[in-house]
């Protein structure tokens, strides 16, 4: 039985980085995430429907408020799998080169939300059980900026261990889980640091 009740986003998301010099590959994936009406990165939904016996859901949108572009994630984790969960994840295009983060020393982004505890997912190649690398944020009534070190992100530990490796990304995730519950978030300005 889930004692704390936690929203586990595995963002796959990032945002508007506004660069004066020509933006890296990686910096323009991310860039295209969150900008509201832009074609970008295509948003993937996972939800423990997929389990057979799951019946949560939720949505993701680009928004716009005041001219400031985020993404909005609202649903609901309902009963149904003993563990509820859902979230969404982007990746690189097909074809695509890997993304090399190793000159970045981590991940910063602008969040707000219902108070509850979500997570931002990084996606490596290497691992195949979606037992990502991430790590958790607390969304507030008002917008707050976290930073997040590549040494602070951490495998949940339901699959293989796997070594974190910054030349080895291919997309971002945001994962719900935690009990049954609403939840509703927003996530703007997603970036290497």
């Amino acid at each position: 039985m889930l004692q704390i009740r936690r929203l586990t986003i595995g963002l796959a998301l990032a945002a508007l980085v506004g660069m004066a010099q020509a933006a890296s590959p990686s910096d323009q994936f991310l860039a295209r995430v969150t900008a509201a009406g832009q074609p970008g990165p295509q948003w993937m939904k996972y939800t423990d429907a997929m389990t057979g016996s799951g019946q949560s859901d939720g949505m993701l949108q680009p928004r716009s408020e005041s001219g400031v572009e985020f993404l909005h994630i609202q649903g609901k984790l309902k009963t149904g799998f003993m563990f509820p969960f859902m979230g969404f994840q982007t990746q690189a295009p097909a074809g695509a080169a890997l993304m090399d983060w190793s000159g970045r020393q981590g991940l910063r982004f602008t969040a707000r939300g219902d108070g509850k505890v979500y997570r931002l997912n990084v996606l490596l190649k290497s691992v195949r059980d979606h037992d990502e690398y991430g790590a958790e944020f607390i969304a507030t009534k008002e917008w707050k900026t976290f930073e997040i070190p590549f040494s602070k992100l951490t495998q949940l530990g339901f699959g293989r261990r796997v070594k974190w490796d910054s030349r080895m990304v291919n997309g971002i995730g945001l994962h719900v889980s935690g009990g049954v519950m609403p939840f509703a978030f927003d996530v703007r300005n997603v970036s290497l640091y």
